[in-house]
């Protein structure tokens, strides 16, 4: 990989993430201005969290809680539901922007840890071959020295007949 790509991939990231904003910002302006967004996807999970919350700090406070917590008003319910569409955009371009990198990543490890299992391989495959040549010349020694053997005993039997000859 070169050098200049590595900044060059952050400052992409860089910009997705500032690109995800005004995105972010159309989406909650586009859940205000909807009345259908409005009446069936907004107000509910407004409430919904605005009783979650209240419960929730309720019981950090050690307080048992109110029995009945009074409901936001509509267009309350529908800004935090806006607010919570558009921030929870932005925590999806970040985590998908996270992923994105972990896999980038991670396929380069993995490709490097192919050319080190290539490497490795042609590395056993050289020390084969060498193991098998070193017993094949050892086998060729082994013979060269049987037919010098071989060779010095029939001059050591050729001089004990030229001396009996004599």
């Amino acid at each position: 990989m070169v050098a200049g790509a590595f900044p060059l991939f952050k400052l992409m990231t860089l910009g997705v993430k500032q690109v995800s904003k005004p995105i972010a910002n159309a989406i909650k302006s586009g859940a205000k201005q909807s009345p259908f967004f409005r009446k069936y996807v907004c107000v509910l999970p407004g409430q919904g969290f605005h009783w979650l919350e209240t419960t929730v700090k309720m019981k950090l406070l050690g307080h048992v809680g109110p029995s009945h917590i009074k409901p936001l008003n509509e267009q309350v319910a529908v800004e935090l539901t806006a607010e919570m569409l558009g921030e929870g955009f932005i925590f999806g371009v970040g985590v998908a922007t996270l992923l994105f990198e972990y896999r980038r990543s991670a396929k380069k490890e993995e490709q490097k840890e192919a050319a080190q299992n290539s490497k490795i391989l042609a590395l056993q495959s050289q020390v084969s071959d060498l193991g098998i040549a070193m017993e094949v010349q050892a086998a060729e020694i082994r013979e060269l020295n049987r037919t010098l053997q071989g060779l010095r005993g029939s001059e050591l039997d050729e001089k004990h007949k030229d001396k009996r000859k004599k």
